[in-house]
C-alpha cells in the first residue's frame, strides 16, 4: 500500500486530522490516546504551534521505536495537557477474525490453529521491561486468552516487584479473551483499555471460533469486580467512536433492539461505563489530577447532552449518528 500510495504532504495530514477532530468534537470526545506514532505527531505539533488542535493527544509510539525514545531521554507524561508522551504500543498478537489471537486451545473451526504470539515470552519480557526501566509506559495489544497470559506473567515477574506497574500504569489494549483466573489478576497487575463496541462485531465471530470459551469474552462486569481499572476506548477507525454507542454496548451486550445479550451477566450500569470512559480514561493516561471529572482544579472539559443517558429505557435501541 504505502509503496503504491503517495505520502500526504503536512498540510493534506493537517486537513485530515481537523476533519477528523471535529466528527469527535460532535460526539463530546476532547481526549484521545492515539497510536499512529511519529508520523502523526509532526501533524499534531504542528497544528498545537497553530492553535487549532482543538484535542487533548495522548501518544503511544510503535515499539521500533523505543531504541530511539531511550537514548533520548524521552519519557511517558513528557509533553503538556493538550499533546503528551503517552508510552509504547506493542503487539503481543493478531486478531480473531483472522484466526491470528494468540489462544490456550486451538479454535473451533479450526483445530490445528491457535493463533501467533509476535514475540516469544523472553522477547516480550525484554522489550516490556526495557521500556518500562527507562520511564516509559506501555500499551499490549493482547487478544487472545494465551497473549493475555504470556503477558500478565511478564507484568507479575518483573514490572510490580519493582514498583513500576503502579507508577507507570501499564495497560492490555483489548484484553478481548480471557480465563477465569486471569481475570482475577488484572485488578492486581495492569490497566485493562477494553473497546465495548467490539461485542457487536464479533459475536458471530466468537461463536464460531470460540464456542464456549466465548463465555470469557469482553468480561467486563468480571473484570470490575476483580478490582481492576477498566478504561474504555473505541480502537477507531476499526469501530464507531461514538462514546455512546459504547455506553450502550457495554451495558446491554447487544448490537440492538430484538436480540439477545452476549452474556448478560456481564453487563455493566450505565454509570460504570460513564466513568470508564470518563474517570478511568484519565487514570489510565495518569491525568486523573488535571482531567476525568467535573471538580476544583480539572479542566473544564464538559459537555452538554440533549437528553439524560441515565434516564434512557435500555429495552430500546438509542439513536447513533
Amino acid at each position: 500500500m504505502e509503496s503504491v500510495i503517495p505520502e500526504p504532504t503536512l498540510e493534506e495530514a493537517e486537513a485530515s486530522v481537523l476533519r477528523a477532530v471535529k466528527e469527535l468534537q460532535r460526539v463530546g470526545i476532547t481526549a484521545v490516546t492515539d497510536f499512529e506514532g511519529v508520523k502523526a505527531f509532526r501533524v499534531f505539533q504542528s497544528l498545537l504551534s497553530k492553535g487549532s488542535l482543538g484535542l487533548r493527544v495522548s501518544m503511544m509510539f510503535p515499539a521500533e521505536e523505543v531504541d530511539a525514545m531511550v537514548r533520548l531521554g524521552i519519557q511517558s507524561g513528557f509533553g503538556d495537557e493538550k499533546l503528551r508522551v503517552a508510552g509504547v504500543k506493542i503487539f503481543a498478537d493478531g486478531a480473531l477474525g483472522s484466526g491470528t489471537a494468540a489462544m490456550l486451545e486451538p479454535y473451533e473451526d479450526d483445530r490445528e490453529n491457535s493463533g501467533v504470539m509476535c514475540y516469544s515470552g523472553a522477547e516480550l519480557d525484554n522489550l516490556v521491561c526495557r521500556a518500562a526501566a527507562n520511564g516509559l509506559r506501555v500499551a499490549v495489544h493482547c487478544i487472545g486468552d494465551r497473549a493475555n497470559r504470556v503477558l500478565l506473567d511478564v507484568f507479575e515477574a518483573n514490572l510490580n516487584a519493582a514498583g513500576s506497574g503502579k507508577r507507570l500504569r501499564h495497560r492490555v489494549e483489548h484484553a478481548q479473551h480471557l480465563t477465569e483466573e486471569d481475570v482475577e489478576r488484572f485488578g492486581k497487575l495492569v490497566v485493562a483499555s477494553v473497546q465495548p463496541t467490539h461485542i457487536a462485531l464479533d459475536v458471530d465471530t466468537m461463536r464460531r471460533r470460540l464456542g464456549r470459551r466465548g463465555r470469557w469474552a469482553y468480561p467486563f462486569r468480571a473484570l470490575l469486580d476483580s478490582g481492576a481499572v477498566l478504561a474504555f476506548g473505541s480502537d477507531a477507525p476499526v469501530e464507531r467512536f461514538n462514546p455512546f454507542l459504547g455506553v450502550y454496548t457495554a451495558v446491554t451486550r447487544r448490537r440492538g433492539r430484538g436480540e439477545e445479550s452476549w452474556h448478560p451477566e456481564e453487563c455493566i450500569t450505565v454509570e460504570e461505563a460513564v466513568r470508564a470512559y470518563t474517570t478511568s480514561g484519565a487514570y489510565a493516561s495518569c491525568e486523573e489530577n488535571q482531567r476525568g471529572t467535573v471538580s476544583r482544579g480539572r479542566l473544564a472539559d464538559i459537555i452538554v447532552l440533549s437528553k439524560n443517558i441515565f434516564e434512557i429505557p435500555l429495552t430500546r435501541s438509542w439513536r447513533w449518528t
